[in-house]
């Protein structure tokens, strides 16, 4: 009977102290900003991932890609315009300085084209509808313009607009083209 009464006190004992623990809010509670959602690998496609620098695909036949921007923070009860363009000139100002990437070689028209297209060297719009967190930019690859063995490369940023600000770490997208 004492043997039950102290097992008894040990349990509510335990009980008490885990009830009267605070929960831990998993809310993300940082800036809201949009990033290139990591790619997955398949069949088709060939992603190399770095946490801080750039993230590229590899194509080797024409296929349309959609590159997923993820808005990180709440959803909005409005569209979210998020604006792209082409890096056209070799980057070398990231943390590591060990990092570097190359501009854009692809010729849009002949390599690609972006849906819907650019008009001359606009920068590139896509959407996060409202209430959602993600949007698209779609790319077609014509890699048959692609000489053989020769590698085009697509490099894309992310650009902040006044409506939300870009992840730093993920603000790259890299498409190369290769006809093999």
């Amino acid at each position: 009977m004492k043997k039950n009464i102290t097992v008894s006190g040990i349990l509510l004992l335990t009980m008490m102290t885990f009830m009267s623990c605070e929960r831990a809010d998993l809310t993300y509670k940082g800036k809201t900003v949009v990033e290139f959602a990591p790619r997955s690998t398949s069949s088709t496609y060939t992603s190399s991932f770095s946490a801080t620098i750039k993230q590229a695909v590899y194509v080797s036949s024409q296929d349309t890609l959609e590159l997923t921007v993820n808005l990180v923070g709440p959803q909005q009860n409005k569209d979210i315009k998020v604006e792209y363009t082409l890096v056209t000139e070799k980057l070398n100002n990231f943390p590591a300085s060990s990092y570097f990437i190359d501009p854009t070689t692809a010729i849009e028209g002949m390599h690609y084209n972006f849906v819907p297209a650019r008009t001359g060297s606009e920068n590139g719009t896509i959407t996060i509808p409202a209430n959602s967190s993600f949007g698209k930019v779609k790319l077609n690859t014509l890699n048959s313009q692609a000489a053989p063995d020769v590698s085009k490369r697509v490099v894309i940023k992310l650009l902040p607009t006044s409506e939300v600000d870009i992840n730093p770490n993920y603000q790259y997208f890299i498409v190369v083209i290769t006809r093999l």
